[in-house]
């Protein structure tokens, strides 16, 4: 076999096109003319030039990888989620076309994958260099595994609101589980593991401030019992996290935050109170703010991450859904309350439940707001402090610090 056929033979296993190999693959590029980090790093990790011929740097160290190596590692991410039609799809003659989507490798390179590349030139060799023209998702006959975790997070919220609302399936054997009551049940569990696998847990310590903003149209005692969470009776109205009923203690990390959570335009109040709480124990947390950013594809050592954390990430849009005050209980709450149930109960950390979740405000960018699952009677003042008994002080989590009263309040941000 002749040196040209075996060429071919070993750049069509890398999916590299032979003639634009032959034409454009001695050229260098350097890790200037990506953005994306996985990219970067493996020309800096493997760079033997000091020039770049499409950005025409030059520099006294190595700072280039020929392209040809480049985007063999590219192919190589691309494979990680993409496919050919030769090798999974079925061909319609009659229809004169692949049975289901594909996608064309100029979009591919141009649209689905961020390389970061603004270079016309380096663009067009990138996707000359590429072999195969038509591209598919793996498997294009059953969903991906994202897809699978999403239409799985999406059955949740159905059968939860229109089918299976409470079930005790935490402490049920698992053949006591019925099918319906099992799929939640699953999701659930895929939560919980990712919470673990992406270390979502955080310690709040003693001392720590959390400010809760109410609204009154009377004055109210500036106590830790009028301030915290309402009693039972006058838990009417659903949330995001809870359902009416049940108390839980609503707060954020910061002023601004707390207050853009509590406006209310429509219905503004003649006074607002802003209590500054302190926690009196270490709080574990389930810290929604967190989420990592999605890997690169080509990310080699991080991007089979891709698949829980894209799910991760659309799930955490529940959980920053505007509240609608119009007294209604809104079943679009219920999956989260749910799932607000499952680590209030179930959920565990080296054999310990969890105590709150820090998420995402709706009301305010980059603000941090929690819901702790405790009620008026675990939020205490210091003089109450003073008198209780030892054990008495146990079962507290917050005591009332400082509070500020704002009269004649018009429902705007000052």
């Amino acid at each position: 076999m002749g040196f040209y056929k075996n060429l071919e033979i070993q750049l069509s296993g890398e999916g590299i096109d032979i003639h634009s190999y032959l034409t454009i693959g001695n050229k260098m590029v350097c890790y200037h003319c990506f953005e994306d980090y996985a990219i970067k790093n493996f020309i800096k990790e493997n760079a033997d030039k000091r020039f770049c011929d499409y950005c025409n740097s030059r520099s006294n160290y190595k700072i280039s990888i020929s392209i040809y190596e480049v985007v063999k590692f590219i192919v190589e991410g691309i494979r990680f989620e993409w496919d050919i039609p030769e090798n999974c799809m079925g061909w319609c003659s009659q229809e004169g076309g692949w049975i289901g989507e594909t996608i064309d490798k100029y979009d591919l390179i141009h649209d689905e994958l961020n390389l970061g590349v603004e270079n016309p030139e380096l663009l067009r060799d990138i996707t000359d260099l590429i072999l195969n023209f038509e591209w598919c998702p793996q498997n294009p006959y059953h969903l991906s595994p994202d897809e699978k975790m999403f239409y799985g997070w999406m059955e949740f919220s159905e059968i939860i609101k229109h089918h299976v609302r409470y079930f005790f399936i935490g402490f049920l054997k698992k053949e006591e589980i019925s099918a319906i009551e099992k799929r939640p049940y699953l999701i659930l569990t895929e939560i919980g593991k990712n919470i673990k696998k992406f270390n979502l847990i955080k310690t709040l310590p003693a001392g720590s401030e959390i400010i809760r903003v109410r609204l009154s149209d009377e004055l109210l005692n500036s106590s830790a019992k009028e301030l915290g969470p309402p009693p039972k009776q006058k838990t009417i109205y659903s949330n995001r996290m809870s359902p009416a009923g049940i108390p839980m203690f609503y707060g954020s990390m910061d002023e601004e935050t707390a207050i853009a959570e509590t406006l209310d335009k429509k219905n503004p109040k003649k006074y607002l109170y802003i209590a500054k709480f302190k926690t009196l124990k270490n709080l574990k947390l389930v810290d929604l703010t967190n989420l990592p950013d999605l890997p690169s594809l080509f990310d080699r050592d991080k991007r089979y991450l891709r698949v829980p954390l894209k799910f991760l990430h659309s799930f955490l849009l529940d959980f920053s859904k505007p509240i609608k005050r119009d007294g209604r209980e809104h079943i679009e709450y219920v999956p989260t309350q749910i799932v607000t149930e499952y680590f209030r109960h179930i959920f565990k950390i080296n054999n310990r439940r969890i105590d709150g979740i820090i998420y995402p405000s709706a009301a305010r960018k980059n603000g941090k707001s929690c819901v702790l699952f405790c009620d008026s009677e675990k939020c205490t003042d210091l003089n109450e402090l003073k008198t209780e008994s030892k054990n008495e002080n146990k079962d507290k989590w917050l005591i009332l610090d400082v509070v500020k009263r704002n009269d004649n309040y018009t429902g705007e941000l000052s």
